[in-house]
This record gives C-alpha cells, structure tokens and sequence, in this order.
C-alpha cells in the first residue's frame, strides 16, 4: 500500500483518491483543499489521473500528509481504475447535488466498483460519499439528513458531507478530509503490526524471544502466532539436541567400560 513514513516513524502518508462521474467538482473540490483557495474560472477535465499533496498535519502522535488523486470519470479509464486505486488509503466518492443522475451513479456504480476494488486491501480503507455545490439548488431524490445517513447505512458508506468550492464560509471541504485523515489513522492504528524477530539464542525457561513491531503494517493478521510457531520449532529442536547428546554420552560411556573390562 502506499502508506509510509518519512524519516521518522511518526510521519504517515496517506493516498486519498477521489472518484465520481465526470463534472461533478472533483478537481475544484481538491483544489480548494490543497490551496485553500476559493475556486473562480473553468476547469477543463481531468485526463486519466492528476494528484495535488496537502502539507502535514498533526493527527493524535503523527504528522499526516495526504496525497490526493483526482481520477478522471470518464469511462474510457475504467480499465486502469485498478492501477490508480492501487495502494489507496481513503476515498472520497463525489456527486453533484443539483444532478440526480450523479448520485445514482455514486451509488450504484462507483461505491461497489471501490468496494470490489479495495476488498484485499490490508487496511480499512474508509469510502465517504460527498455532495458538491451545496451553493446551487439541490435536485437530487436523497437530501435531508435523515435520508442521507439511511442512504449510507444501506450502501456501506463510511461518513458523508455536503461540499462547495465556492463559497469562503461552511463549505466543509477542510472538514471532510480532516476526517477522513483520522479515519485512516485510527485504521492504521487498528491494524496488525509485523512483528520482526530479532535475532535470539535458544529460549531459556520458556520465555518467548524478543519482538519489535515496525512502523509500517503488511498483513491484517497479527503474526505473533509465527513467532509462537518458531519458539516451538527451536523448543523441539533444542529436545532433539539434548537427547542425542545424551545418547551419545550414554554410548560413550559404555564403550568406554566396554573397553576397560577387556583391558583387565
């Protein structure tokens, strides 16, 4: 996956990707993130994959930075939509709130297309569904906030919000990928960690060996339970040792006898 650290184990990098029908604010909507400005002028759409970074910011004891990648929506990538969702860490899945059509697509396509394309992914990978142009009249089917949590509870959204890039007050952007960053840090922190033996003599008084667990996960499964299989493989290992030694020593011994009452 793309998480990883820089220099310092509290340094976390996210990959965000953002994902939806084409013209439904994705690129404006990273933008206004990424430099805080208010969106003014016409953007042209986005071809295959753009990605913009937000600097750091401290989430509980890490620096978080996100790199965020603007996915074009256009049909013709969908069949490279595995090579960009590659890695991800978090997914913002955008609709217009003043086309219908957008949401249905969020919904219906988008959500399990992410789902399907995430299944192996060794973190949660968290999914919100984000309304755009909150500053235009809704149109959608699916506005209030009552229908809007019954929407997400039934599709497997994680959180949602409703967004614009156009207005300097309560547009919510800073919002939403503020939670969305501590989303994914309560994944990361939820996660297994790899424990890598150092290395070790023979186990004395059935202690287990020494484990460190490093910064950076590979596996959901907690892999303890090879350590546990490794001290048993030397345990057994080391019974093997003693009892030919013993054998050995037994064998010596009466060869030694042996020898001495022939001598006599």
């Amino acid at each position: 996956m793309t998480l990883g650290y820089s220099g310092d184990a509290s340094d976390l990098i996210f990959k965000v990707c953002v994902v939806g029908e084409v013209a439904v604010g994705k690129t404006t909507l990273i933008h206004r993130y990424t430099s805080g400005k208010v969106f003014a002028g016409i953007l042209h759409p986005t071809i295959g994959v753009d990605f913009m970074t937000k600097p750091k910011q401290r989430i509980k004891n890490y620096d978080v930075t996100l790199n965020v990648w603007d996915v074009a929506g256009n049909t013709k990538y969908d069949s490279v939509m595995p090579q960009y969702l590659r890695g991800v860490n978090g997914i913002f899945i955008v609709y217009a709130l003043d086309d219908d059509r957008t949401m249905r697509e969020a919904i219906n396509h988008w959500k399990p297309r992410m789902t399907e394309l995430t299944a192996n992914s060794h973190f949660k990978v968290p999914i919100y569904l984000i309304g755009s142009k909150c500053d235009r009249r809704e149109t959608c089917e699916i506005s209030t906030p009552q229908e809007m949590e019954d929407c997400i509870q039934n599709h497997g959204f994680d959180r949602w919000f409703k967004t614009t890039s156009k207005i300097q007050s309560n547009h919510r952007i800073d919002d939403a990928f503020e939670m969305l960053a501590e989303d994914m840090v309560q994944a990361y922190d939820d996660s297994a960690r790899i424990q890598v033996c150092e290395p070790h003599p023979t186990p004395v008084s059935g202690r287990m060996p020494r484990t460190k667990t490093h910064s950076i996960c590979h596996s959901p499964v907690w892999s303890g339970g090879g350590a546990v299989v490794e001290t048993l493989q030397i345990w057994k290992g080391w019974w093997v040792c003693c009892l030919l030694s013993c054998g050995m020593g037994l064998n010596l011994f009466w060869h030694q006898g042996a020898e001495e009452v022939n001598y006599l």
